[in-house]
């Protein structure tokens, strides 16, 4: 026969896994996520296409962080970063549209059909709104740039070898006139990077990546180098694209452009769009400047 103590014990597993029960289905049913809120959770999707060079890893957890932060005080929107191969664009377009797309000139035209135009310019600098324009109307925000920049490891750079990634051999091409580049080799961007930290006889046509990369070794007394950022051309910009003017994204987009989210670019070793400066560091600061007057070819057209 049940004790009274067994009886007792019974009952409360029974209560227990019945308000657990509860607890869970008045949890998990989309009721609001804050006391008193109305508002049911909403979620975002923005893809990101990565598809220039350098820094890629970053410029995704940026994007991630971006979206949290904003969550902090919008805790019934999320913005969800998927990232997306831009041989793969196309075909996901087909089956999905996300509200928020980030992306680079290599599949502007692809997305171009599925864009709403803005008509807030966000103090975007004129070299990179003119980039996104298509038919009169600004069609994406440039939001991330990066640039090129010449290094070696003298002054008598004229006579030098000139190496940069294969990625990079048209713009190389029209930059300097030059045919013989790579010593006709076709090499990654890691593999010009380690030719010219092991050669004195190599000039080195590269990104905010291989400035990041030498400036530290330069740091550590490997070597002194010369810095020439390019001032006359730059394609390395990421856009941000929206397909609804619904106003929470619209809303959020005045959130990532806003100085403060430009200022942490900084950190990755990358570059602001707006009338805004970012270092104060001399070969940063020069880049920096370089790239507001710079050509930036427009993406739809080009």
């Amino acid at each position: 026969m049940f004790s009274f103590k067994k009886v007792l014990n019974i009952s409360l597993i029974v209560f227990l896994v019945a308000f657990s029960v509860m607890f869970c289905i008045n949890k998990f049913d989309n009721t609001p996520l804050i006391a008193g809120n109305k508002d049911e959770l909403q979620i975002y999707e923005w893809w990101h296409i990565e598809s220039f060079e350098g820094g890629g890893a970053n410029r995704k957890n940026y994007l991630n962080s971006l979206a949290l932060q904003y969550e902090k005080s919008n805790p019934t929107k999320l913005f969800m970063v998927k990232s997306i191969e831009a041989d793969q664009l196309e075909d996901a377009l087909t089956k999905s549209t996300p509200h928020l797309i980030s992306f680079s000139e290599q599949v502007a035209k692809i997305v171009l059909p599925y864009l709403v135009a803005f008509d807030n310019e966000y103090n975007i600098r004129d070299n990179y709104l003119e980039s996104a324009t298509y038919n009169g109307r600004l069609m994406a925000l440039p939001y991330i740039a990066s640039g090129y920049c010449y290094f070696t490891k003298t002054n008598n750079a004229d006579d030098l070898d000139l190496y940069t990634a294969n990625d990079n051999l048209h713009n190389a091409l029209s930059l300097t006139g030059n045919t013989t580049i790579n010593n006709n080799q076709t090499l990654s961007s890691y593999q010009c990077y380690t030719k010219f930290v092991n050669s004195n006889s190599i000039k080195l046509l590269g990104t905010a990546r291989d400035l990041f990369r030498i400036k530290n070794l330069e740091n550590l007394g490997r070597f002194s180098a010369t810095y020439e950022p390019v001032s006359t051309f730059t394609d390395l910009v990421q856009y941000l694209g929206v397909t609804t003017n619904d106003s929470e994204v619209l809303k959020f987009i005045d959130f990532v452009m806003q100085d403060d989210n430009q200022y942490k670019l900084a950190n990755l070793s990358l570059f602001s769009t707006k009338h805004i400066k970012l270092y104060t560091e001399p070969v940063y600061a020069n880049m920096e400047q370089a790239l507001t007057t710079c050509y930036v070819p427009n993406i739809f057209t080009n």
